[in-house]
């Protein structure tokens, strides 16, 4: 089994602590960043959409929710695309920690 990267041991240790049973993890196998995958999912107006905490030994951690599962079809494709790109544009993926 391949070895969890400290930020992912210790949120595996507060998900235990706290027992919290709604994550599945996996450790990327051969994997010099260690990533350990953390998969669950989030209800919004009763759609279930895919989550997934991504932790390895980087200075970066990930949450990503799926927002379209289901909603991109042959028809829609470049509509949704855009969508997706406009508001990958609007917000920041990462923060400053420090302000000044």
């Amino acid at each position: 089994m391949a070895e969890m990267a400290t930020k992912a041991r210790a949120f595996q240790d507060f998900l235990d602590a706290k027992e919290i049973k709604a994550f599945v993890s996996e450790t990327i196998e051969n994997d010099p960043e260690e990533t350990t995958v953390f998969r669950s999912h989030v209800e919004v107006d009763g759609q279930q959409l895919p989550l997934l905490v991504l932790l390895d030994r980087s200075i970066f951690s990930m949450i990503r929710v799926q927002i379209s599962p289901k909603c991109k079809t042959e028809e829609n494709e470049l509509a949704v695309l855009k969508l997706a790109n406009d508001l990958n544009l609007k917000y920041k993926p990462f923060k400053p920690l420090l302000r000044r």
